[in-house]
């Protein structure tokens, strides 16, 4: 069969951050082609740095992106992700630009959006062939030998969308991988390491170590919690699953010798969930003599984060870690948000944090839950004065389609704009890292929300003034903690 060609899509266009980093999702099912003996090939567009052109450019460039990779590649499949709904109209578009230019060439979607919304996509973008729902690697490479074969092979009967003489076809995810380190590993030869290099000579670097990139890394899948407000668990699967010390090591080695990486980030929901996990990994660590930087930018579960853990990280090469706090009130925090986590554990995690002093400690919030309150919003900013992190963001709540929360809104009449339930597929409102209000709390005014906003937002300038005086690119190296003892 000729290559899968694989697309990666630009940030959306309301992105905050032009940070983009490799395509880690994209790097493993590319693996796992490799492994079955099938050709891959990938063409990330942020490389193409539309943001930096205006409107038809933008769009120009694209397009003789996506034209020239499927000349030259002339693929068999192409694969295109679609992490968050930001990013769809600019995935329906390259979808279209793929149809246009290899009008026989199949296209399948994956991610995130695709994956909650794969009859409706499918019954209105004739350009999309496939969906893969969840993870996708059985089902891409089951995709890929069906079309290798001549439809011999089936299509895959699992997390799989598709039409069968004009009817949609959904098969529901059901069954996740059970072993990570059975997993083939992503296909690193799929990238230039140096297009997504940059000028990082004011990145914080206590280590003094060669940083010429951040590499992400993702040790574990999905999350056993149920947060009303968060939707990943329907793509990864209900349970948590974590790939093992040594598999983790060994890759952590692969790309320090091979590429020269030496900061990472973990991109983990859940990387200290597995304490002895992290004990382990972090002896390995130390008797391989292996010396790197890593931050953890989606958040660490406080309560996982007692003395020994957070010896763990520090003595593998931490220098930055982000609290999942969510709120400073009890009641939301643990009886709306269902967090479990009693605000002592808090200042017991902060009190281990800063036992290191090189290690950046910063926060994530949500504000505007539909109990919120003034109240209770004042309770977190009273939290932000007494544990005085280094930075956080907080913010608006965002209700995700298949939500519990969601489903409260929607049944409450909480949304600010009409919810046209048909169309929710193709709505872009859910944007990356939104700064929007989408829903009004019962007791509190959009204006009481915003004014509150403006508070926060003005604490946040202050913490990163703050940050700005305790560190420096010039620092000097922290000691580093000896072996861990378990």
């Amino acid at each position: 069969m000729d290559p899968v060609l694989f697309i990666n899509p630009p940030l959306a266009d309301s992105s905050q951050t032009r940070n983009f980093l490799p395509p880690t999702s994209l790097l493993y099912l590319a693996g796992t082609l490799k492994a079955s003996g099938f050709a891959a090939r990938l063409l990330d567009l942020n490389l193409e740095r539309p943001w930096q052109h205006a409107g038809d450019t933008a769009a120009d460039r694209l397009a003789s992106a996506v034209h020239q990779a499927i000349a030259e590649t002339r693929p068999g499949l192409i694969g295109i992700t679609c992490a968050f709904a930001g990013q769809f109209p600019r995935v329906r578009q390259l979808a279209a630009w793929c149809k246009a230019a290899a009008p026989d060439t199949p296209v399948v979607l994956g991610g995130t959006h695709p994956t909650l919304f794969p009859a409706e996509i499918l019954r209105h973008c004739p350009a999309v062939d496939f969906i893969v729902i969840g993870e996708g690697e059985t089902q891409l490479r089951e995709l890929v030998a069906h079309l290798a074969t001549g439809g011999a092979a089936p299509l895959p009967a699992d997390g799989f969308a598709y039409r069968d003489h004009g009817e949609i076809v959904v098969h529901p995810k059901t069954r996740f991988a059970a072993d990570l380190d059975a997993l083939p590993s992503p296909d690193y030869g799929l990238i230039r390491f140096p297009d997504y290099q940059r000028d990082v000579s004011a990145w914080y670097n206590p280590h003094g170590l060669p940083m010429p990139m951040a590499m992400p890394l993702v040790t574990s899948r999905s999350c056993p919690h149920r947060c009303p407000f968060c939707s990943m668990w329907l793509v990864m699967g209900p349970r948590f699953r974590a790939r093992s010390a040594i598999h983790v090591a060994d890759e952590i080695q692969l790309l320090m010798e091979e590429h020269g990486q030496h900061f990472f980030y973990v991109m983990d929901d859940n990387f200290t969930f597995d304490k002895a996990r992290i004990l382990t990994l972090a002896e390995e660590v130390l008797r391989r003599g292996l010396r790197f930087q890593f931050m953890t930018p989606n958040g660490l579960n406080v309560r996982t984060l007692d003395r020994e853990t957070v010896d763990a990280l520090a003595a593998m090469g931490a220098i930055r870690i982000t609290l999942a706090i969510e709120s400073g009130s009890d009641f939301i925090r643990n009886h709306i948000m269902r967090k479990g986590l009693p605000r002592e554990r808090i200042f017991r995690a902060m009190d281990n944090l800063r036992r290191y002093p090189h290690i950046q400690v910063m926060g994530f919030f949500i504000m505007g839950m539909p109990e919120e309150t003034a109240a209770t919003l004042e309770e977190t900013v009273q939290l932000l004065d007494e544990i005085q992190l280094d930075g956080f963001q907080i913010f608006p709540v965002t209700p995700y389609p298949g939500t519990a929360l969601f489903a409260q809104c929607l049944r409450d009449n909480l949304f600010l704009m009409e919810m046209d339930l048909p169309s929710l597929w193709e709505m872009d409102w859910l944007g990356y890292f939104s700064m929007r209000f989408f829903i009004k709390p019962y007791a509190m005014t959009i204006d009481e929300l915003a004014a509150c906003k403006e508070r926060f937002d003005a604490l946040a300038s202050a913490a990163s003034q703050r940050l700005a005086m305790r560190f420096s690119p010039g620092r000097a190296e922290s000691p580093r903690p000896g072996p861990i003892a378990l």
